[in-house]
């Protein structure tokens, strides 16, 4: 069945706004793709008690930092898409595809991703989609921040792409 010119523009402003992100988020890390760090100034290892190596890299904490954050919120907006379709199979079967956008995305920001507590999401099946697409537009807000934020480079690009997913999962009409 051929796409109706409305869904084409929808398609359109995806894939625009996802490729701005992707832009913002490269453009904020450039520094590190464009030029390595400096040489770490000489330290007497005997002076402080600790080697130069063993000191704590700022930018991995924030990214570490920032990961696990980003996995809590996706687990949550999993949570809230199991259950909407709990008792709702037609709801179900339309969430099937968001449930395993969010496992694959857990698997790449972690070994052992953690399942946040059970949620319960009440109403008819209007509200119970209602509900996910709140969710998942917040969910695709906070990506495109976490983006920005990130420090490293293949990171930025990783967020900005699982929010770009989030945004075709929406605009293809998963909650329709």
């Amino acid at each position: 069945m051929p796409d109706s010119p409305s869904l084409r523009t929808s398609r359109r402003r995806v894939l625009a706004v996802s490729t701005s992100l992707g832009a913002l988020a490269l453009g904020t890390t450039a520094c590190d793709l464009v030029a390595p760090d400096p040489e770490p100034a000489e330290v007497d290892p005997s002076a402080s008690g600790t080697s130069p190596s063993a000191a704590p890299d700022p930018d991995e904490d924030a990214d570490e930092q920032l990961v696990a954050r980003v996995a809590d919120e996706v687990s949550r907006t999993l949570a809230v898409v199991e259950a909407a379709g709990r008792g709702r199979p037609q709801v179900r079967r339309s969430l099937r595809d968001l449930g395993r956008t969010h496992r694959a995305h857990l698997a790449e920001l972690s070994d052992s991703p953690t399942r946040a507590r059970r949620v319960r999401v009440g109403g008819d099946e209007g509200a119970a989609v209602r509900r996910v697409r709140s969710a998942e537009q917040q969910l695709q807000r906070r990506l495109a921040r976490a983006a920005v934020d990130a420090r490293s480079g293949p990171l930025a690009a990783l967020l900005a792409s699982m929010g770009a997913a989030i945004a075709q999962q929406l605009a293809s009409g998963a909650l329709a």
